[in-house]
């Protein structure tokens, strides 16, 4: 979850939420891979007496690239995998919605969690 606050119209939260829900219609469409692009499930805001809130609601992610390997070396089995992975998103970003997406950094790539226990452990200490 994300959370912002910005009380101007040309917001760049607001300008985000867009863009998200764009890209969220053309996955409910065509993007049959949708784990390797990070979309938002839903978004709603919140009135307080210190602004308008946005929260962005999307499915929990791993560890940033740049995390997992701190020095910069990604075993040669994962390489070619990492990078169709990410040519496959950014083709479907730019050809499908229209979008060029230029923060193509180590620490912006998240992995994806296999094992979701620890997800579901504090899940279960919050009800």
């Amino acid at each position: 979850m994300a959370l912002a606050a910005d009380d101007s119209e040309a917001s760049p939260v607001l300008n985000v939420i867009n863009l998200l829900q764009r890209l969220k219609k053309f996955a409910e469409k065509d993007h049959p891979e949708k784990d390797f692009t990070r979309l938002a499930h839903e978004n709603f805001q919140i009135n307080s007496i210190f602004g308008c809130h946005y929260f962005i609601v999307s499915k929990p992610q791993g560890r940033t690239l740049q995390e997992t390997f701190p020095n910069a070396m990604v075993p040669k089995i994962l390489v070619k995998s990492l990078i169709a992975h990410l040519f496959y998103s950014v083709n479907w970003l730019l050809t499908t919605c229209g979008v060029t997406h230029t923060g193509n950094l180590p620490q912006n790539m998240l992995v994806h969690i296999e094992d979701d226990t620890i997800l579901k452990y504090v899940e279960g200490q919050e009800t």
